[in-house]
């Protein structure tokens, strides 16, 4: 990609989400991997030349590995405010709060 390219990316709207989705990137990726056969930034990978196509397979399975995590940790971050939003009553919780300033001003008036 030149940079001229990479500067007519969006930036904002749908094209700047940062949402990740693993497949799409593994569906990319999958006609350039082989098996795993070794671990990106382990002792055997930084002794492989810089040309040797395993040492890139790992650096595409690493992106992938990535998306993975990705992907899980902000279903997991979605899942966990469903259920934080779900399991308390914001209007008790709002009231609750104005009251405590109303009466931390009360004392600090006295």
């Amino acid at each position: 990609m030149t940079e001229q390219q990479m500067d007519a990316r969006p930036t904002t709207g749908a094209g700047a989400s940062r949402e990740v989705n693993f497949y799409p990137v593994y569906q990319f990726l999958s006609p350039l991997l082989a098996d795993p056969s070794i671990i990106l930034g382990t002792p055997v990978w930084t002794q492989l030349d810089d040309t040797d196509p395993v040492k890139w397979q790992a650096i595409l399975w690493a992106a992938v590995w990535w998306a993975v995590t990705e992907d899980a940790r902000q279903q997991a971050i979605a899942e966990a405010g469903e259920a934080i939003w779900e399991g308390s009553n914001w209007s008790d919780a709002a009231r609750t709060l104005l009251r405590r300033r109303e009466i931390d001003a009360l004392r600090r008036a006295s």
